[in-house]
Formats: structure tokens, sequence, C-alpha cells
């Protein structure tokens, strides 16, 4: 034999990691066109305005990339209901009657045109301007001509004129309510997720009223996933409150809708606020829901940091009251009780600008240690961090301890058990500074006397943050304050 020195690569032995999808959620909501049911990474606005046109989808799209400045998946839902108009409201001397067309609006609009120059419909000299938000943002002049019905662009929302007159001066209102998903269309989206390659962290859904059935329908599909060794979350929002509607009809009402519902999942917002778009040059301000304040910061955030934390500021963009400083959402502050149910709410503060969450509840039952969207969080990633390391041991073999336990018993040999114990510990200080501690330790007591396939089983040990929620605080005059050592 010819003397040598042999070194053999071996892989499997560092517990090696998947990259995180911190910060990147899955959208699931309506659009104007694109495949429905693929999911689709987009990383710029534009690009999921081109690929998915107007609606819901692309407008939570360029809300969180903007907010978080992460990419995220968007899944086109089929929408088993078309958007809707309300009753007109034509106001002025004018004789056409103003009704609405039957195109299906793209999402939630208050639509108002003003006539500018009057005429008769069907002769060319009419013009007016058009807004999608009550007049926040009004549209240039723009001429009716001999048309017989006003379409106004990228809403697919047409209103149609009767023979007669128009006036200047002359306004026709109205609002729409954009498509809605069911349930059922809902957990369509969610097999498409399924089976895409594409990573996320948390799901959230837009264009849908979430009920008690759709919390279940996702907590079960992810329950299912974490068999496969994927932890995910999920934002949703209950209906937003009604038109004439009181704050107190709306607390009964959604504390019957919630309080038999639990999940330690997912979050369920309720109401919400005024949010301007971020879709390049579109400009309006829509009503929008909760759910999707929630999902903007918590994907900007890291996993242990609450997304209630006043420090970090307000919510981007959201306000709650109209332009005289009054409610016009749902104020935590001024009308609490949502919170007291787990929905997650806005509120404001005295003295400090801006829409800030009240708390990232999720709607687990009471007594849960999944109480905030946090835990959620830093669970799942704890878990995935295990999942991967322990994934590269499968099928190594492992020496046997040679003391047998008091019946017989063969144990792992602690080299060996403490080599696992390390390589997942090394993988979850990726968490330290998000929880409070963290732990892995594999069992010493499982039989793996036999030749054929063996269980080990381990604990995982999360220690979490606690959150200052509340500052009890004297205030009093006294005579003296002695100095402080």
């Amino acid at each position: 034999m010819i003397p040598s020195v042999k070194v053999t690569k071996n892989d499997g032995n560092t517990g090696v990691v998947a990259p995180s999808a911190r910060g990147v959620c899955a959208i699931i909501a309506p659009s104007e066109k694109g495949t429905a049911n693929s999911p689709l990474s987009v990383t710029k606005a534009s690009t999921a305005l081109t690929t998915f046109g107007q609606g819901e989808l692309v407008d939570y799209a360029a809300h969180i990339m903007a907010v978080a400045g992460r990419p995220v998946v968007l899944v086109r839902g089929t929408a088993s209901t078309a958007g809707t108009y309300s009753a007109v409201t034509f106001t002025g001397t004018g004789t056409s009657v103003a009704t609405a067309g039957a195109t299906a609006p793209y999402d939630d609009y208050n639509v108002l045109v003003t006539i500018v120059a009057g005429g008769t419909r069907g002769v060319d000299g009419i013009t007016y301007t058009y807004s999608l938000d009550g007049g926040l943002v009004t549209s240039a002049v723009t001429a009716l001509g001999v048309a017989t019905s006003i379409v106004i662009p990228n809403s697919n929302v047409t209103i149609l004129l009767a023979a007669g007159t128009l006036v200047a001066g002359d306004t026709i209102a109205l609002t729409t309510t954009g498509p809605r998903m069911s349930t059922a269309d809902v957990s369509t989206a969610l097999e498409a997720l399924r089976v895409s390659a594409l990573g996320w962290e948390m799901v959230v859904v837009g264009g849908h009223d979430a009920v008690k059935a759709t919390v279940d329908a996702i907590d079960t599909w992810l329950a299912a996933r974490e068999a496969e060794g994927k932890y995910r979350g999920f934002v949703v929002n209950a209906r937003m409150k009604n038109a004439g509607e009181t704050e107190a009809q709306y607390l009964t009402a959604m504390t019957t809708a919630w309080s038999a519902t639990a999940s330690i999942r997912g979050c369920v917002g309720a109401d919400g606020g005024d949010l301007t778009s971020s879709i390049p040059g579109r400009g309006i301000t829509q009503r929008r829901r909760t759910a999707l304040a929630l999902i903007a910061r918590l994907m900007k955030v890291d996993y242990g940091v609450d997304a209630a934390y006043v420090g970090d500021g307000p919510v981007s963009g959201f306000g709650l009251s109209d332009a005289n400083g009054n409610p016009k959402h749902h104020d935590e502050l001024y009308y609490p009780g949502l919170d007291a149910i787990r929905l997650v709410t806005l509120r404001t503060f005295d003295r400090r600008n801006g829409t800030f969450i009240t708390n990232p509840l999720t709607i687990a039952s009471a007594g849960s240690d999944f109480v905030y969207a946090q835990h959620i969080r830093t669970m799942n990633r704890a878990c995935e961090l295990a999942y991967d390391v322990l994934l590269g041991q499968l099928s190594k073999g492992v020496n046997k301890n040679p003391s047998p336990g008091p019946t017989g018993e063969i144990y792992i040999a602690e080299e060996d058990a403490a080599r696992i114990d390390a390589l997942v510990n090394a993988a979850l200080n990726e968490l330290r500074g998000q929880v409070a501690d963290i732990r892995f330790t594999l069992s010493r007591t499982d039989d793996i006397g036999a030749n054929g396939p063996v269980t080990l089983n381990g604990d995982l040990e999360i220690s979490p943050l606690a959150y200052a929620k509340e500052f009890n605080v004297n205030a009093a005059f006294v005579r003296t304050i002695s100095a402080t050592q």
C-alpha cells in the first residue's frame, strides 16, 4: 500500500437552515385581471399594477411594499360576488335621470360626478369632473360628447344617463362595493399557495368579510402545513362598520360573531380607516381594513416586536377622523370594547399625531399563551429553525449508550444527543433578542434498541419577552423631593 492521507467530505453535520421569509406576506384578494389562483412574487407596485390591474390585491400590495420594503406574494382570488352599486343620488335641476350601469366596479369607491357645463344628453357640449373618493381627488374636466353614459377610467364604474338635460353644478353621487370572495374562494386560493414554492411568512386576505368559517378553514389549512414543516400565520378582517350603525350596535354584532371563534395562528381585525392609495398615479383615498394596517406593520418589524409599540410611530397613512377631527371610523380610544373580545383595532392618542394599533391580538381562546401576533411569529420561526436542522439529521446513525436503562432500555449516546442539541441551539440563536430565552433539548430516555426506525423526542422551550401594556403612576404634591443617590 502506498502511504497516503485520505480526507472525506461529509454533509449534513452542521445544521444548515433555509433562508427566512421574514417580512414577506402572501396577499389573497380580488383584482381586475391576471391569472386566478396562481401565486406570483412581486417587488414593485408597478409590476403588480401591470399584471393584475385595479382592485384590492394591488392596492394591498402597493401599501405593504411601501411600508415594509419587502416583496409580496400575490394571489388573485376568484370572487363569487361581483362588485355592486348603491342607489344613485342626483342633486340639481337637470332632468336627466342617472342610474348605475351594468359593469361591476373593481373596488370600493365613493363616486362623485359634478357637471361643469350643462346641455342636453346626447348632444355635444356637456362636460364634467369625476372623483372616486368623494371629491378629495378630482379629475380634469372631461367632455361627455354624444355619449349616453359616464364611464370612469380604471374603476369599471358606469353611470347611465336617461334622456333629458344636465345643468352646471348638478352632482351625481353613489358608492360602490368591490368584488367579494367567499370562504370557499379563499380556500381555493390557499390551495394554490400550498403547491407553490414561493416563500412567505403570513397571509392576509382582502376583499372578504371574514366570519368564523373563514378562520376555521384557514386554521385547519395552516395546521396541515405545519405537518409539512411550514409554519405560517394569518391576518383577516371582520366586516367593517355599516353606514348608520352605532358603535354599540357594532360591538354587539362583533361579540356575537366572534365569541365562539379561536385560533392560535392568526389575528382578526375590526373596521378600518381611510388610506390614500400607494398605487403609482392613483392617489385616491379609500376605506381600508385594519388587517392591512396590521400586516404592513408586522412585515416591517422583527419577529419579537409588538406592532402596537408606540415608539415605532403611527401606522402609515391610516386616518380615523373626518375633516373636522371627529371620529369617522372606529377608534378604540373613544369606543373601547372590541379589543376586549380579541379583535385588532385602530386607535389614536391625545397629543400624538396619527393612528396606532391598539393591540396585535390573536383570536386565540382566553388563557392561551398565544396572546399577540409576535407570539405567533416567534414560535413559527423557532419551529422552522428546529425543523430545518433536524431535517438534516434524518436517517443519520447515532451511537447507543452502553449503559442500559432500568428495564433494559437502550438510550442515545450522550455525545450524539449533545451534538444534536448544539446544532439546533446554534440555529435558534437567530431569535436571541426577539425572545427572553430559547432552548432545545433532545430526550435522553427514548428507547432506540430496536433495529427498525426509532423516534427521538425533544423539547423546544421559548421564554417570550414581556410587553409593557400599562403604567400606574401616583402623582402628588410633596413638601420637598429628596436627592436621588
